[in-house]
């Protein structure tokens, strides 16, 4: 679930915004509401209920509402997929509690530069509707970290950029990269309210810094005018027992590239088990077109035969 400000959410190119939006819904009620549909730039969508559905959080005097983000693909192949999360490390600084990685059995690796930078020029080729420079990892921690991220700068067709970080590891240099940089989101995590909490949660974590560091990217966010414009950081906390407290204080087109070059087609299968081929074999195009026999088994009510697939919920490709 994603909550945005009402003031940055544009119809027409201006924002609907009024002052008397000042009401921050609990996390409870925050549930039974239906989300606004936006783009990845906030830009509402102009279907007359969903229009209908803002005003009315707005009478209701909302400044954050639910969103959910919708984009056209820029994809031109069917055999390629639309979103691409680009795992360029498996390796982590923090061991938090609700991390697949506790129960990860592929390597924890860098994937090679070279190949990461082959992924990056097919995606580019094919042109996609978002890349996602991380998975199952803390990316900053890739040692050619910086030189990936500027090789993304360069590129035309990779739709919108997203990175995620634990906080840690930001220093001055990657903040003023990222902050200057054309990345549309940063998802930071900061996991609870409080040091006792965070230590909970992410044992090996330091709050301090991970606040610390948050304030001073947003500082530099300020500094270089571009508060109220991407990168857009984005807070999250995850919904967990030891945090659920404080929370208030299978359109399947994403395609999972492991650190290891395993392709899987779901986030639920981290360890790669079902995985479609290995890209540092084959291309991304290539592994990909066999997603569609995954697509068929869907349609033709035999999902199911997968084992990563006979209990899920969430199968509807």
């Amino acid at each position: 679930m994603e909550l945005a400000n009402i003031k940055y959410i544009t119809h027409n190119g201006k924002s609907l915004f009024e002052e008397s939006c000042i009401k921050v819904p609990k996390y409870g009620e925050i549930k039974t509401l239906k989300p606004v549909i936006v783009d990845d730039f906030l830009m509402l969508s102009r279907d007359i209920e969903n229009i209908a559905l803002l005003s009315d959080y707005i009478k209701k005097n909302y400044l954050f509402v639910p969103i959910r983000r919708v984009n056209k693909s820029k994809q031109e192949a069917k055999s390629f997929p639309s979103r691409i999360l680009l795992e360029i490390t498996s390796k982590c600084n923090l061991n938090c509690t609700m991390c697949p990685r506790n129960y990860l059995k592929r390597p924890e690796m860098h994937m090679p530069k070279e190949v990461v930078l082959r992924c990056i020029d097919e995606i580019d080729h094919y042109g996609v509707e978002g890349i996602w420079l991380y998975n199952i990892g803390e990316s900053a921690l890739h040692p050619d970290f910086k030189e990936i991220f500027e090789y993304c700068q360069t590129k035309k067709r990779l739709g919108s950029l997203w990175l995620s970080t634990n906080g840690q590891e930001l220093s001055d240099e990657i903040m003023d990269m990222l902050v200057n940089s054309n990345l549309t989101f940063l998802n930071y995590s900061v996991n609870a309210m409080n040091e006792q909490t965070y230590e909970l949660v992410s044992p090996k974590g330091n709050y301090r810094r991970l606040i610390s560091n948050l304030e001073k990217l947003l500082a530099k966010k300020k500094e270089h005018t571009k508060m109220g414009s991407t990168p857009w950081v984005r807070i999250q906390m995850i919904d967990q027992p030891q945090a659920f407290f404080e929370i208030d204080s299978l359109q399947r087109a994403d395609c999972f590239i492991f650190s290891n070059g395993e392709v899987s087609f779901c986030d639920t299968d981290f360890n790669g088990v079902n995985s479609l081929g290995n890209i540092f074999s084959s291309t991304i195009q290539e592994v990909w077109s066999r997603f569609e026999r995954i697509k068929e088994l869907n349609l033709e009510g035999k999902i199911e035969d997968l084992p990563l697939c006979k209990n899920c919920l969430d199968w509807d490709l």
